[in-house]
């Protein structure tokens, strides 16, 4: 998860750093690293980043099932990992929650049967 300071940003010239090391990538016919955006954000990133504070972000919904406290508190729900519960392999106890959140009336989603 993500929060950023777009002053900051500008200040420091990221998108040059990012696109300095993609295009560096592409150069070197991605020997350095696979097609991902991970690898060349790290890099653009490093030393400027702060943790965000624990409760405000909780990921891996998708590979375990937190205590239900932490689900209440969390300003975020980051539902990373395979069990997502839009999927037949989702924990069922978090899909209620999920669901809560949804949009019943989007026709996308009615039509991916994401809804009922």
């Amino acid at each position: 998860m993500n929060v950023f300071n777009l002053e900051a940003w500008r200040r420091t010239n990221v998108t040059h750093s990012y696109q300095s090391l993609i295009k560096l990538n592409q150069d070197s016919r991605f020997a350095l690293w696979r097609m991902s955006f991970l690898p060349p954000a790290l890099l653009a990133f490093h030393a400027l980043t702060q943790p965000l504070e624990a409760s405000w972000h909780l990921p891996g919904l998708g590979l375990q099932i937190p205590k239900s406290e932490l689900l209440e508190t969390s300003a975020v729900l980051h539902f990373s990992g395979p069990q997502k519960p839009w999927l037949h392999v989702g924990f069922s106890e978090l899909r209620q929650l999920w669901r809560r959140h949804l949009n019943n009336s989007d026709e996308l989603l009615r039509s991916c049967r994401v809804v009922d």
